[in-house]
């Protein structure tokens, strides 16, 4: 009968399992200081980018480096500004009217209607 290799990468996982759990406890615990807390909390979401990184590693079917999403603040600027930029130049003028016949704000006067005679 062939004897069975050991597989280390779900050992390892199995190991992380019962790691996660442990966290997990030591996480919710009550009592537990804010600062603590917070520690615990950047330094999983760092695991949890690492984990990322390693599963786009070994997958075989790879992402495209960059994707458009439209509801990203910064790629909708970039875009406007790149379309403003690409436009001709248009200069801004600037109209002073001194005419003292331009009438000001409330001292408008209406025009006395018509009379058909």
């Amino acid at each position: 009968m062939p004897k069975k290799t050991k597989d280390t990468g779900l050992e390892i996982i199995e190991q992380l399992r019962k790691n996660l759990d442990s966290l997990r406890r030591e996480a919710t615990a009550a009592g537990l200081p804010t600062s603590r807390r917070n520690r615990l909390n950047q330094e999983i979401q760092k695991i949890g980018l690492e984990i990322e990184v390693l599963l786009r590693e070994i997958n075989p079917i790879k992402l495209p480096p960059a994707m458009f999403d439209p509801s990203n603040p910064d790629l909708v600027g970039r875009f406007i500004a790149l379309a403003l930029v690409a436009q001709p130049r248009v200069t801004l003028t600037v109209t002073i009217q001194t005419s003292s016949e331009t009438p000001s704000i409330g001292n408008t006067q209406r025009a006395a209607p018509r009379s058909s005679a």
